[in-house]
């Protein structure tokens, strides 16, 4: 459960930071 927390964060981070 923590791993697919950490994988999300992961993929979500950089996608949110490019959002702006």
């Amino acid at each position: 459960a923590i791993f697919i927390l950490i994988l999300l964060a992961w993929v979500f981070v950089p996608v949110y930071i490019s959002a702006g």
